[in-house]
């Protein structure tokens, strides 16, 4: 019984990129800033710009200084800690849950050939897991996934995952499975019961700390 209450799903409709920030809110939350600066911290608010706010948030600086004899790059890193922190949206890279974070969400799309969201109305859907989320100097969002048919970690523009969900309309028999009853809910993938549109939030799964440079 306790293991299934650790693993509960819940649908959520994920249709902008603050949604994955919204699932966020009151959790622990890990953000890479500019200038090598790195916060974790509780999420109490954000807003439309990416400004939020931190609670109990850890503060770590790392800085490059020039060893005077060798003229080697020496990393250097202080940490701090700030019960209360404000942090603008401006500054912010990357935002995704650490990994005492209890928090994944997955999420349904067509894939293409190379694995990435594609419009086919459903004949191609797959499962991807979302880890985490970045944000580029141009302020354009994108997510980071992992899946079973690559061992790398794909990252896809969040709005091209969301049109693939959103395309998510017809269910097509596995070419593996031709003879295999398939269970869909009434009106299809494409219903009101349906995957279109939705996004599952699973909790209970093991973590990994991914490092990106």
């Amino acid at each position: 019984m306790a293991a299934e209450e650790e693993q509960t799903q819940v649908a959520l409709p994920v249709k902008e990129p603050l949604d994955l920030i919204r699932l966020s809110l009151d959790e622990k939350v890990y953000v890479k800033m500019r200038n090598e600066r790195e916060l974790r911290g509780r999420l109490h608010a954000f807003d439309q710009h990416l400004n939020m706010v931190l609670g109990d948030a850890e503060e770590t600086v790392t800085t490059v200084e020039i060893d005077e004899e060798t003229y080697e790059e020496v990393y250097k890193t202080t940490k701090r800690t700030i019960p209360m922190l404000f942090v603008r949206g401006d500054g912010v890279i990357l935002v995704s849950p650490p990994m005492r974070v209890d928090l994944d969400e997955v999420k349904p799309y067509d894939t293409d050939f190379n694995h990435s969201p594609c419009l086919r109305f459903g004949h191609k859907s797959h499962w991807a897991l979302i880890i985490g989320y970045l944000i580029n100097d141009d302020d354009e969002f994108y997510v980071l996934a992992r899946h079973g048919k690559t061992k790398n970690l794909a990252v896809w523009s969040l709005q091209a995952l969301s049109d693939s969900n959103s395309n998510l309309m017809e269910f097509a028999q596995p070419n593996r499975y031709l003879d295999c009853d398939f269970l869909l809910p009434p009106g299809g993938i494409g219903g009101d019961l349906g995957l279109r549109e939705r996004a599952i939030i699973v909790k209970g799964l093991p973590h990994q700390i991914l490092t990106i440079r």
